[in-house]
């Protein structure tokens, strides 16, 4: 339902760099119409969808009208809550991603995670962003969890200084995406120094750490990527203090959004819209400019177009949502359904 809102829709800005003639839009509605797919997905030419299901979930697929139907990636990791196989998993995710040269942007979500604006808003947005959202920034030692830390992590070129911490959701630019799969040094020392051990979660034996063998705190996914990419000096190209999800919740614990939470008002809030920096009724009008229907461009519409976008959302606005549990799927579909999804008319109508 959230893709239908994109469907034939295509960024003007990018159509205007290849050519403004009636023979180069022609060829353009003719690539970019809608495809011969009859889903959401198939529809549009914003998004691309990748899903990790691991081996030892009893998924074989996914149902042919199912959005993720045929979107399941070769690689199955067996998965466990605290271990480096989700590490492993979300660099499968980003290997998989990289096959295609359109996607620009790498944004990693669970199956907890909403929305907080339509598509157009979420796509320019992140489009126009040149940095990562997720922080390489050295930030106060606190934060960065220096207790994880051990030193067999440590090599000739991998040192403490490097170590970072950062949230596990993120948006990467392509280049620190391929970064990442190409790595293969700093990931194996995560793989054998960084597991998290406890009463619950097997305990991890490494013949280069043994201390592994006890109790230790450490989540690899938490540290990995924001670590790689300041050891690789890329630190200025990540986003400080930035924020893709918010949950509303004490992320400390196991704790949902509850089902009475899911109003307009209460998912509008999870915008931080109070914040200067994200004021969400200027970026839905912003972004809706930036699109236009495959069918309805042509050359006039071509070379007048001059409002290119001005980034109305800082790094720390979250896009996404999550911790929402299956017992508010109901209540979400019937929102957006009611609500246009928090569309600009409607965002009004809550002042």
């Amino acid at each position: 339902m959230w893709l239908e809102a994109v469907q034939g829709m295509l960024p003007i800005q990018a159509l205007q760099k290849i050519s403004c003639t009636a023979e180069a839009i022609s060829t353009a509605g003719h690539t970019c119409g809608t495809s011969g797919g009859r889903g959401a997905l198939q529809q549009q030419h914003l998004f691309s969808l990748y899903v990790h299901v691991g081996s030892n979930e009893n998924i074989a697929g996914f149902p042919r009208e199912s959005i993720f139907y045929g979107r399941v990636i070769p690689l199955r990791v067996k998965t466990q809550w605290g271990t480096h196989s989700l590490t492993a998993a979300i660099r499968g995710l980003l290997k998989e991603a990289l096959n295609d040269a359109m996607n620009q942007r790498f944004v990693l979500l669970s199956e907890w995670d909403i929305p907080l604006y339509p598509p157009t808003v979420i796509y320019v947005q992140l489009m126009a962003e040149q940095t990562s959202r997720l922080s390489a920034c050295l930030g106060p030692m606190f934060k960065m969890k220096p207790g994880r830390w051990v030193g067999s992590l440590q090599n000739t070129s991998f040192q403490f200084q490097h170590w970072r911490r950062a949230d596990t959701w993120f948006a990467l630019i392509r280049r620190h995406a391929e970064i990442i799969v190409e790595d293969r040094t700093v990931e194996r020392e995560f793989a054998e120094n960084c597991q998290h051990t406890d009463a619950n979660v097997s305990r991890h034996c490494s013949p280069r750490n043994p201390n592994l063998n006890m109790w230790r705190e450490c989540f690899s996914e938490q540290h990995y990527f924001a670590t790689l990419l300041s050891f690789k000096g890329f630190e200025n190209e990540t986003a400080c203090g930035a924020s893709l999800t918010n949950s509303g919740v004490d992320d400390t614990k196991s704790q949902m959004i509850p089902l009475e939470s899911i109003t307009a008002e209460g998912v509008r809030a999870l915008r931080k819209p109070d914040m200067p920096a994200c004021e969400d009724r200027l970026v839905m009008q912003a972004a809706q400019q930036q699109l236009v229907h495959f069918s309805g461009f042509n050359t006039s519409v071509c070379a007048s177009w001059t409002a290119p976008y001005r980034l109305h959302l800082a790094t720390a606005c979250p896009l996404l949502a999550r911790k929402f549990g299956p017992e508010t799927a109901d209540a979400l579909t019937e929102l957006m359904k009611q609500s246009e999804f928090l569309s600009q008319a409607k965002l009004e109508q809550l002042e």
